[in-house]
């Protein structure tokens, strides 16, 4: 099955949500580097798996590390990391909260869509 258009937008969103992350956390400490390097490629693996088959482990996959991505950005612009102050709100953090809540929203709507298409009838069916 070819993925639809709000498939492949949501796959485009959570390309940009990992972007958007790895210009975040390049300069940060070490640990939140490897943890945002983590996320932001299993983001981007999630996204060309959902580009190219569009299988619901894709969508699991980038709902949570979009979701993940906008929790750690709320978190660091509320709280702060530990050992440092919160930090002000940027663009970047905007940006991964609105992705965040974008591509599953994206998803819902394909899901949506797909379930209110009429299915064809088996030629074997009773």
């Amino acid at each position: 099955m070819r993925p639809h258009r709000t498939v492949r937008l949501a796959a485009l969103a959570t390309t940009a949500s990992a972007l958007v992350l790895i210009a975040l956390v390049v300069d940060s400490t070490p640990y939140v580097l490897v943890a945002g390097a983590a996320v932001a490629a299993t983001s981007l693996v999630a996204a060309a798996r959902m580009w190219r088959c569009h299988c619901p482990e894709s969508r699991l996959l980038a709902s949570i590390t979009v979701l993940t991505a906008a929790a750690g950005a709320l978190i660091v612009t509320t709280v702060g990391l530990p050992g440092e102050a919160a930090r002000p709100l940027d663009g970047g953090a905007v940006a991964l909260v609105c992705l965040g809540l974008a591509v599953p929203a994206l998803l819902a709507a394909d899901r949506l869509r797909r379930a209110a298409a009429p299915t064809a009838s088996s030629p074997y069916a009773l």
